[in-house]
């Protein structure tokens, strides 16, 4: 009991030091232009799989690579600045990799775990 008791409060002072970090990172922030930039930089670094990169609306999934929302313009602005996903291309650069997931997909179906959904 007394453990937990010295774990709550030290996840309070914890919290309680990010919160007053956070908010001389901001007082700092409205007077300085680099820290303003800092400060922008670091959000979107920590939120870019939950964000769209053309427009910044909340995505409705969170995924392991950033990428766009489901509007037309935001589809075309990622897929012109390169960074789509070509299917073929990734089975030339890594074939191994698709080899690798092809298995655990055929030892899935094998194993009744995956379900078909139809």
């Amino acid at each position: 009991r007394k453990n937990f008791v010295e774990m709550a409060a030290a996840k309070r002072t914890a919290r309680r030091e990010r919160s007053q970090a956070r908010q001389l990172e901001m007082e700092l922030s409205q007077h300085n232009l680099l820290m303003r930039v800092l400060t922008y930089v670091e959000e979107n670094l920590l939120e870019c799989n939950q964000r769209c990169l053309i427009c910044h609306a909340a995505l409705p999934y969170e995924g392991l690579r950033p990428g766009p929302c489901d509007k037309g313009m935001c589809v075309l602005g990622y897929e012109e600045l390169g960074m789509g996903f070509d299917l073929a291309q990734e089975v030339l650069e890594s074939p191994y990799v698709v080899d690798l997931l092809i298995s655990f997909l055929a030892a899935s179906v094998e194993l009744r775990r995956l379900l078909w959904v139809t």
